[in-house]
């Protein structure tokens, strides 16, 4: 590669780089799956590539985590309509070091009870690697993350353990998914990793699409339902305004006729009138 020619500290800042801009991109992909109204994304890949590559490259690419991390988290209260304030920020990028602390903690775990590079023909080593890797520091991300969003008031204590358990979904298996096909197609060597795309990474990208296709499918179909379920309250109210506008105008036309009927209107009259209509 033409990349191998250059200085190892550029080709580190190159990956880092490279990482925060795949997290963003795939960052937003992820949410785009969010279900409507919770906007609960059941698939998070950022972390499962963010892990992936701190594991094969070295803890330095945590870096890359906590730029895209920061800018995505940012990006997503823009769109929610916030404005760009230090607070916004700040709740951004502390939770960019959650993910960050889950990630290193993660990857140390797999290094210390699995080891890496490694494999990965005994089941022990696969079994350990996706729980490692997928609950346990999803566990941690959750966590903290949730902690961040509760102590900015972000979220109310009742939104706590939903928040966590969105959380802590998506994020395990977002490194379920991501975590072998980072390591079929960049992992260590490369002859052994190669013959596994077939058997271990073409499946695990086609089941990926799959769940991607279903939860589409899943957010428009609700988002219809929204839709028709607005337009109907939406006519009902509609309705129920005409008919009180249609009957004050009837009143108002009486009380018009009243008054062209009579050149004097007194008091007394006036509200003998309007007692009966």
């Amino acid at each position: 590669m033409f990349y191998s020619l250059l200085p190892p500290a550029v080709i580190t800042v190159m990956r880092i780089l490279i990482l925060a801009l795949v997290y963003v991109a795939t960052g937003w992909l992820s949410l785009l799956l969010a279900i409507p109204p919770g906007f609960v994304s059941g698939i998070f890949l950022p972390l499962g590539i963010a892990l992936a590559a701190v594991l094969i490259w070295g803890n330095r690419l945590v870096i890359g985590l906590l730029i895209g991390s920061t800018l995505l988290n940012i990006g997503v209260s823009l769109n929610a309509g916030q404005e760009l304030t230090a607070g916004v920020v700040q709740v951004a990028f502390f939770i960019a070091c959650g993910s960050g602390l889950a990630c290193l903690v993660g990857a140390w775990l797999i290094r210390r009870f699995v080891g890496f590079p490694n494999y990965l023909t005994d089941e022990r080593d696969i079994f350990l690697l996706f729980v490692l890797g997928g609950p346990v520091t999803a566990c941690i991300s959750a966590s903290l993350g949730t902690l961040v969003l509760f102590v900015h008031q972000l979220i109310h204590s009742k939104q706590f353990i939903f928040s966590w358990a969105t959380w802590w979904v998506g994020d395990a298996l977002g490194v379920l998914i991501s975590l072998p096909l980072m390591c079929v197609f960049f992992a260590q060597p490369r002859y052994f990793w190669r013959n596994r795309r077939a058997t271990v990474g073409f499946p695990v990208l086609f089941s990926s699409l799959t769940v991607v296709i279903i939860f589409i499918i899943a957010s428009n179909n609700e988002q219809k339902k929204t839709e028709v379920q607005f337009k109907q309250e939406a006519s009902l109210v509609s309705a129920a305004v005409q008919t009180s506008l249609l009957s004050i105008e009837q009143v108002l036309a009486t009380l018009g006729g009243l008054f062209i009927a009579s050149e004097e209107v007194t008091p007394q009259e006036f509200s003998a009138y309007v007692a009966r209509i």
